[in-house]
């Protein structure tokens, strides 16, 4: 399954992480405490996996596609697909959520400076994506929220010259 090209807004994340916890409630069963069975509570399976959840892998593997479309030929499909901007206009009212927007943030959550030399080499991205599993996740809180915005803003720039250079190279 492609899980890596999906696009995870928050209210997909939360339904994602509540049927993660339903299906390792059934497979870890329930505790018995004082003769008495109860359910594990969140804290507990997350202990179990070890902090290690869908969201997690799901970046992971993001941020190693986002990695392998970088350093693939520009006469690759995928590449192409990936670079290709459309000629229309985007609809109005508030845009869409995007995979790029997706790969920005994860950039952003993981502070990961000078990305674009991180991605030519393979052993350095590879301890990225080992640390994007390891990332814990948390509530977003507003000062967080502030500060990857001004983040995105940023890494948003330097992404879109980074196409444009990689396209007119082309």
């Amino acid at each position: 399954m492609n899980l890596h090209l999906w696009v995870l807004k928050e209210t997909v994340i939360q339904k994602l992480l509540v049927f993660e916890r339903k299906i390792l409630r059934l497979i870890f069963g329930p505790t018995k405490e004082n003769q008495i069975w109860r359910v594990k509570t969140n804290k507990e399976l997350d202990k179990l996996i070890k902090h290690k959840n869908i969201i997690t892998y799901i970046k992971a593997h993001r941020l190693s596609w986002f990695c392998h479309v970088q350093r693939m030929a520009d006469t690759r499909t995928a590449k192409k697909i990936f670079n290709w901007k459309p000629l229309t206009k985007r609809s109005q009212g508030r845009p869409k959520y995007r995979w790029e927007d997706n790969i920005k943030q994860d950039i952003c959550q993981l502070k990961i400076q000078n990305w674009i030399a991180c991605v030519q080499d393979r052993g350095k991205w590879k301890e990225v994506v080992e640390k994007g599993q390891n990332f814990q996740l948390k509530k977003v809180r507003r000062l967080e929220e502030e500060e990857i915005a001004s983040c995105l803003f940023s890494k948003s720039i330097n992404l879109q010259n980074t196409i444009n250079t990689t396209v007119l190279l082309a």
